[in-house]
């Protein structure tokens, strides 16, 4: 699948030399596929992950502030690359987290369901979050991965929970993301746990419910699929 660059105007043409091609319909430029990808990196806008295939898991979360329940969205991918694993094709589920940077056409379908940049005083950057459509807070990403009973992957554990939802996005290209990458681990005690944090200041603690990837895989055959996305240039 083509993999979608972001060629301004004036690199064009050394785009163009290294083989980046224009797709008109779309307006993008993109390389035909993951071959040569490091050629083209100074076009990927720092991101970390190639995704091929997206999806929005969504599930709904009581709101800390006023307490109404509302629709909370999240990223996923089971076909990528990413740049720390060397581009190698990855079929595992993810769930991406703190995201910084996506195309800005899924960036701007993303903002009507609510999920935009906003300022978090935790990690002290801006990146994409869930809003209330009530009281308009914020609901940041530690919540809505790492606390069990908040988390999504809570589907997995918790059998009174409802099956989460899910729509796969289908998208022409293969869409580049900056993201915190998962790595889901089994831990069996919280001595094992604090060890792994002090040995990975990055690790993100989805442990407490012995989440492993094996589990994680099942999150998108237990969900339940609704329509499809189409976005229009991507």
């Amino acid at each position: 699948m083509k993999v979608m660059l972001n060629v301004p105007y004036e690199e064009k043409n050394e785009a163009k030399v290294l083989g980046a091609k224009f797709d008109w319909d779309a307006k993008v430029w993109y390389c035909e596929d993951m071959t040569d990808i490091k050629l083209f990196k100074k076009w990927l806008n720092g991101t970390n992950i190639i995704c091929e295939n997206l999806y929005i898991f969504k599930m709904n979360r009581d709101c800390f502030r006023c307490g109404k329940s509302s629709e909370v969205v999240l990223l996923g991918t089971d076909k990528s690359y990413a740049l720390e694993d060397n581009y190698k094709l990855n079929t595992n589920m993810q769930i991406l987290t703190y995201l910084e940077w996506m195309p800005r056409k899924l960036a701007d379908y993303m903002e009507k369901l609510r999920y935009y940049p906003s300022y978090s005083k935790t990690v002290k950057t801006s990146y994409f979050m869930n809003h209330c459509p009530n009281c308009k807070c914020t609901h940041g990403d530690h919540f809505l991965h790492e606390v069990p009973n908040e988390a999504i992957y809570k589907h997995l554990f918790y059998k009174k929970s409802a099956p989460c939802r899910y729509s796969k996005i289908e998208n022409s290209f293969c869409l580049p993301i900056k993201a915190r990458l998962p790595h889901y681990d089994e831990v069996n005690s919280s001595m094992e746990l604090l060890m792994l944090h002090l040995t990975h200041e990055d690790m993100e603690n989805r442990a407490s419910l012995n989440v492993t990837q094996k589990e994680i895989n099942k999150l998108l055959p237990t969900s339940i699929r609704e329509e499809d996305i189409v976005i229009s240039g991507i």
